[in-house]
């Protein structure tokens, strides 16, 4: 729960009694140690009457709420949360670039891992992305789905030193789409589908059920 008071000296111990009379019905307390605030003030010696007057910790720099960093000022928004994104990504890339698993199951790994932790981020956080942003997550994507580096385990086979994986594996692309506030990306699978000519020719040797007596 987010509220916003005028005048925290005497509001903030009106709340406490309102929520106290309300949690006899209802069960509801506020734990004062996990409460965080935000002081706008440029009177000191208010500032510090305030510390003292309320329970709850006095932030200087940022509060976390449901997963996103909410600074003193707006527009600290990009840098406290997509840099500790991208550092996120960043190190997770690291780590599995080079772990013993298929192609399908690094795009599961970031479909279920990745992926999430940045369209939360965007779908939550109403500010303008620049692009860079998107281009970056895409490389670092593409470089743990299609390089495959060999392993200490792997052992070499002249076949698969032939196989290019931006041939034969089916692509990924990347999908960006852009409604007013929200960035959404997607990873998709592109399909290869059979040509219209190819669909009205019949089968050669059309193959039919035959009945059987048991």
């Amino acid at each position: 729960m987010i509220l916003y008071l005028e005048n925290p000296k005497d509001s903030t111990r009106k709340l406490l009694e309102l929520i106290h009379e309300f949690g006899k019905v209802a069960g509801y307390k506020i734990n004062t140690q996990k409460s965080t605030a935000f002081l706008y003030t440029n009177n000191e010696k208010a500032e510090k009457e305030i510390r003292e007057a309320i329970l709850f910790t006095i932030a200087s720099k940022r509060i976390k709420y449901l997963g996103v960093n909410l600074p003193k000022e707006t527009k600290d928004l990009y840098s406290e949360n997509y840099k500790p994104l991208m550092k996120e990504i960043k190190d997770d890339t690291n780590r599995w670039k080079n772990i013993p698993c298929s192609w399908i199951g690094r795009v599961n790994i970031i479909k279920m891992t990745i992926l999430p932790k940045a369209i939360y981020r965007f779908n939550a956080i109403p500010i303008k992305i620049t692009r860079d942003i998107f281009h970056r997550t895409r490389t670092r994507y593409f470089k743990v789905c299609l390089e495959m580096q060999k392993t200490q385990n792997s052992q070499r086979h002249p076949e698969k030193e032939k196989w290019s994986w931006r041939n034969q594996a089916p692509g990924l692309q990347t999908i960006l789409q852009s409604n007013s506030h929200q960035n959404h990306m997607v990873l998709a699978q592109r399909q290869k589908y059979r040509s219209v000519e190819q669909d009205r020719k019949p089968r050669i040797k059309p193959t039919h059920l035959q009945p059987t007596n048991l």
